[in-house]
């Protein structure tokens, strides 16, 4: 499956795996989940689960969380360490299709069992999405169980049309979030002298406050307000080469409106106070 990630790397990962696999539908169940539940408790030989959740909740691994809802699909693998709790002890009804994905092994020219990430956040449904998944989700489950000759061998052909509709909606929406991640970061480079509220810059992204600054610090490596900091302090800097601006006016010039915060900022991330720093400048 394609987890849910920025790096390019991992997209051609992806895409690859997908494109070079072979993947065999197992198991698909509905399961009505109530205050805590985990996939060891059900009994099918799936190496891997795609999780569609209606109803609220949270999936726990080891000291990861990934909230759960309706509107979201999500891959992991079947073991112990994965718990699902359920929001305020509400029922959360799981649509849950077990499979393994198969890859061909290029010394012995076998098709080994692939491994994939524990659980990944993989798509986020607008409400047209949410209904179109439901409806392949339900026909999967019904063909699967229905009897009928050839009625599993249809289920399969529709999870393959359901993981490339996956796969393609995954590349989508990491590009728009890529596109909203840079115009944020564009926008804070031009607008350093400006007050720049996290609240602001996620509406401009339009994530979630959450959802935004994770992925602005996976993305570049360091926190919105990190990066903001930087970016101000690489122009301080160079205001600094300046003898006639004071350290006040620096401040302001920078997006800081109390230079005794300035102060201590610049010092902490360089180290040195800004007058020590702009006296071995000059």
């Amino acid at each position: 499956m394609v987890e849910m990630t920025t790096s390019k790397a991992a997209k051609v990962q992806g895409k690859q795996l997908l494109d070079s696999s072979v993947v065999k539908l197992k198991e698909v169940l509905k399961v009505s989940a109530c205050k805590k539940w985990n996939p060891s408790d059900m009994n099918h030989h799936s190496s891997h689960l795609l999780m569609v959740a209606e109803g609220q909740g949270c999936l726990t691994w080891r000291d990861c969380s990934f909230p759960v809802d309706g509107t979201c699909i999500y891959s992991c693998m079947n073991e112990e360490k994965l718990v699902m709790d359920c929001k305020d002890s509400n029922e959360v009804n799981l649509t849950i299709i077990g499979y393994d994905v198969y890859q061909q092994d290029d010394q012995k020219q076998h098709l080994l069992v692939s491994e994939v990430p524990p659980v990944g956040h993989l798509l986020d449904l607008s409400h047209h999405e949410v209904n179109w998944f439901t409806d392949i989700c339900n026909s999967i489950y019904g063909h699967w169980h229905s009897g009928e000759g050839l009625g599993r061998y249809r289920s399969q052909l529709l999870f393959q049309e359901a993981l490339y509709w996956i796969a393609k909606s995954s590349d989508q929406a990491r590009a728009d979030t890529d596109s909203a991640l840079q115009l944020t970061k564009d926008y804070i480079d031009q607008h350093y002298t400006e007050s720049l509220p996290l609240d602001k810059l996620c509406r401009m992204a339009g994530l979630s406050l959450k959802y935004y600054s994770e992925l602005f610090k996976k993305h570049y490596g360091v926190s919105v307000t990190e990066y903001i900091a930087t970016v101000r302090m690489e122009h301080a800097k160079r205001l600094m080469m300046d003898p006639e601006l004071k350290l006040r006016e620096i401040a302001h010039l920078v997006g800081y409106p109390d230079e005794f915060y300035f102060s201590r900022k610049f010092k902490k991330m360089m180290g040195t106070s800004p007058s020590a720093y702009r006296t071995g400048a000059h």
